[in-house]
């Protein structure tokens, strides 16, 4: 059971680390991108370790992950610095419910898929 959690702390840091992108370039959904920023994170962070251990220039490795890792945190600052100054913490301020109830949901789906993953007798 540590392991669904681990994945569960990390799914939630990717997903507040890719934000500002979602927040940047989602901007015309009603909720900015917030309950696609979990899986932009994973999408973007799976693409830049693809790419750039394709081309070599990674290794097959954790320190090639943590270097694709920081490469999104990289993009999620720059889309971060090009929003004006406090829009994005005015937004979360206002949507609260917003947030707290998507978070609610994914950890209701994420629970369910974790007891049906732990029920299933093949491993």
């Amino acid at each position: 059971m540590l392991n669904a959690l681990f994945w569960f702390l990390l799914l939630l840091f990717l997903g507040w680390l890719a934000f500002p992108l979602a927040y940047r370039f989602l901007s015309f959904l009603p909720e900015r991108g917030y309950s696609f920023s979990k899986a932009l994170a994973l999408l973007l962070w799976g693409f830049i370790y693809w790419l750039l251990g394709s081309y070599g220039l990674l290794d097959n490795s954790a320190a090639g992950m943590l270097v694709a890792l920081a490469i999104l945190a990289g993009l999620s600052a720059w889309a971060r610095a090009k929003l004006p100054r406090g829009d994005l913490v005015a937004w979360l301020k206002a949507n609260r419910a917003l947030v707290i109830s998507i978070e609610a949901l994914f950890l209701l789906a994420f629970a369910f898929m974790v007891y049906v993953r732990a029920a299933n007798p093949e491993v």
